[in-house]
C-alpha cells in the first residue's frame, strides 16, 4: 500500500492510501480525523469541502491525494481553536452567521484565501458587493446600507404602490384600515 506524505495544518502527516487517486477529502476525514471539510456534492461545486492548498483555495473532493503530496494543506481546524478562533471564524461567530453550519467551512476558507490575497479596501469590490457571507444571513451593522430599502407591495406581480396611502395591501397597514 503506497504512503503519501503531506503537510496538514503545519504538521507532516503520512497516509497509507489504498488508492492514491482517492479524493483528499476522504483521507482528511477518514484517516486523519479532520471533519471541518464536509462531503457535499462530490463535484467541486458547493464548497463544503473547501481548504487551502499552498494558500490557494481548493475543493478537497476534487483534489487527488497524490496531487497533494508534499504540499501545505490547511483545514479550518488549522486556522484556529475554539479558545482562539481565526479572525474570520470569530467574525462569523460574532455575527451568528453559521446557519446550519454545513457550508460554513467553505465560507470561512474562501474568505481567508480572499483576505490573504487582497488588501482590505478591495475586498468589497472583489466579493461582488456582497454584504453577507450567505444570501439568507442577516447583514451585519458594519455592512448595512446607509438607507433602508424601499417598501414593496407584496402583490404577486411585484408592482410598486404609486402612493402608499392609496394601497390597501399588507405593506401599508395604515392604508388598509382607512
Amino acid at each position: 500500500m503506497p504512503t503519501v506524505t503531506l503537510i496538514v495544518n503545519g504538521a507532516s502527516r503520512a497516509v497509507d492510501a489504498w488508492d492514491p487517486e482517492m479524493p483528499l477529502l476522504y483521507a482528511l476525514r477518514n484517516d486523519m480525523g479532520l471533519h471541518a471539510a464536509k462531503f457535499g456534492c462530490g463535484l467541486g461545486q458547493c464548497g463544503a469541502c473547501m481548504l487551502l492548498v499552498d494558500d490557494a483555495p481548493a475543493r478537497s473532493c476534487t483534489v487527488r491525494l497524490k496531487d497533494a503530496a508534499g504540499r501545505r494543506v490547511v483545514t479550518a481546524e488549522g486556522l484556529g481553536s475554539p479558545e482562539r478562533p481565526h479572525p474570520v471564524q470569530a467574525a462569523l461567530i460574532a455575527e451568528q452567521a453559521a446557519q446550519c453550519g454545513y457550508c460554513t467551512n467553505g465560507m470561512v476558507m474562501s474568505t481567508v484565501a480572499l483576505l490573504r490575497g487582497t488588501p482590505d479596501r478591495r475586498v468589497r469590490r472583489r466579493s461582488g458587493g456582497s454584504r453577507s457571507p450567505s444570501s439568507t444571513a442577516p447583514t451585519s451593522r458594519r455592512w448595512a446600507p446607509a438607507k433602508p430599502p424601499r417598501a414593496r407591495c407584496p402583490r404577486p406581480w411585484r408592482t410598486r404602490c404609486s402612493t402608499p396611502p392609496a394601497c390597501a395591501c399588507a405593506a401599508f397597514p395604515s392604508a388598509a384600515t382607512s
